[in-house]
């Protein structure tokens, strides 16, 4: 067998979508010999739909801890948390890490352009452009929750001329000349409208290094000159001479300006309107990044896996996955959790003790683990006269809620040892129990074993 993917994207269910996904085709998954796995992958590839949908973080969440590799993919521009996932592809460009790979940018927006060159060649073809154009300005945006650089840029360019508006958001031009009620059709078909006028507002939603999405390409394609602000890294994809650039809020005033002398001199339209759409300095920046990513699938897809592995390990690193992944990485640890907390209480309401379960030569414990388990267990446990709790052990609570004692793991050394540690703290029990036999000579079980014994 193959090495085994799964991916976790809306829509997609087999090896031939993750492949189109990853832009790559039948020959290389046939090439690399790759598997749809659902149960356990060696690598998990994850898109931005875990933050959303809940089916796909439930399978995050059950797939996480036993694939080998995991790849945070997104559509949209999110950095992927590298405490988390071995690996990232999107939008970032990769820079000094070789975790961090981009895709090759046209070929992901491919499905949005039909065209990648400037079919503007000389001045009388620009001109005969510039001579079928209707208006001065575009803004075709639906979102209202956009970034608010839009509606700023909107309003600046406003006090020079009208800037037509045609999404549902800051609409000025009616339903009927937006296209009807389908505001969101129109403006993922936009490049018609765009084509009346001799500018465009191609205002990304963030601004994200490496972050250029189909609005500026678009609106290169329909011939008109766009006017940019998201990507600071823009120059990498787009010839700078082909495009207003804006790059922070200081320099909208000074884009308006240079629109406004673009706009009143036709020879600086045709100018502008004739550059190359990419120069051979972004050719050979797309090259690179290309080489670049579909080196990093084959090694991705044919290296040892072990050698690939690059999430870190340990203990703060694994309190941060437990956060991030809302402490249910693998297991569900509240449902554990919950279902401890739950026979603890049964059995005390059957008139029982914990300390059932404690073998008869144990005279004093302490509990490790005051969160609301450890708090059942400590007031159980002093019901008893023959056993003593000389401290309870809490590195993360200084004030447990309880009268009793308590100190850090780093101080158990320099008291007496207790007979017996009880560790409630069950999705770490292994490395806790370990750390406390390294440092005194004790028994230690978890909150689970001794249930087991009262109910044996």
């Amino acid at each position: 067998m193959g090495r085994r993917v799964y991916g976790i994207y809306p829509g997609i269910n087999d090896v031939l979508g993750l492949a189109q996904t990853l832009l790559f085709d039948k020959k290389d998954v046939d090439s690399y010999d790759l598997v749809w796995d659902d149960k356990e992958p060696e690598i998990l590839f994850v898109s931005e739909g875990i933050l959303s949908d809940h089916g796909m973080l439930e399978q995050f969440k059950r797939l996480y801890s036993s694939a080998a590799i995991c790849v945070f993919a997104p559509g949209e521009c999110i950095l992927p948390d590298l405490n988390v996932f071995d690996y990232g592809i999107g939008y970032a460009c990769r820079g000094s890490d070789d975790r961090i790979v981009r895709r090759p940018n046209r070929r992901f927006l491919s499905s949005f352009i039909t065209k990648w060159e400037n079919p503007i060649k000389d001045t009388a073809q620009a001109q005969k452009l510039l001579d079928e154009k209707k208006g001065f300005c575009n803004f075709i945006y639906s979102n209202p929750n956009g970034h608010s650089n839009r509606k700023m840029i909107f309003d600046i360019l406003s006090e020079y001329k009208r800037v037509d508006s045609y999404g549902a958001f800051l609409n000025n031009m009616g339903l009927v000349d937006s296209g009807g009620d389908d505001l969101t059709a129109l403006v993922k078909n936009s490049t018609d409208i765009k084509s009346r006028y001799k500018f465009s507002i191609a205002f990304e939603n963030a601004c994200f290094p490496g972050y250029t999405s189909e609005k500026v390409y678009t609106s290169l394609e329909a011939g008109t000159i766009p006017i940019y602000w998201g990507n600071p890294l823009v120059n990498r994809d787009l010839n700078p001479e082909a495009i207003i650039c804006c790059s922070d809020r200081d320099s909208f005033k000074t884009a308006l300006e240079k629109v406004r002398q673009i706009d009143e001199d036709d020879e600086l339209w045709c100018q502008m309107i004739m550059q190359p759409w990419l120069s051979d300095e972004q050719l050979k920046i797309e090259k690179e990044e290309s080489d670049l990513y579909y080196s990093f699938l084959q090694k991705l897809f044919t290296d040892d896996l072990e050698s690939l592995k690059r999430k870190p390990e340990g203990t703060w690193p694994g309190h941060y996955k437990d956060f991030w992944i809302g402490r249910q990485a693998g297991t569900d640890k509240f449902k554990v959790n919950f279902e401890i907390a739950s026979s603890m209480c049964e059995l005390i309401q059957q008139g029982r003790n914990l300390s059932e379960g404690l073998e008869t030569d144990i005279s004093s414990v302490a509990v490790y683990g005051m969160g609301r388990i450890g708090k059942i267990l400590y007031e159980d446990l002093k019901r008893r006269d023959d056993i003593t709790i000389p401290f309870c052990i809490d590195n993360r609570v200084s004030d447990s809620g309880t009268d009793a004692k308590t100190i850090k793991l780093s101080e158990l050394g320099k008291l007496s040892a207790p007979d017996l540690v009880i560790v409630t703290v069950s999705s770490e029990y292994d490395i806790i129990r370990d750390s406390i036999l390294s440092i005194c000579d004790t028994k230690v079980i978890s909150i689970q074993e001794l249930l087991d014994k009262c109910n044996g």
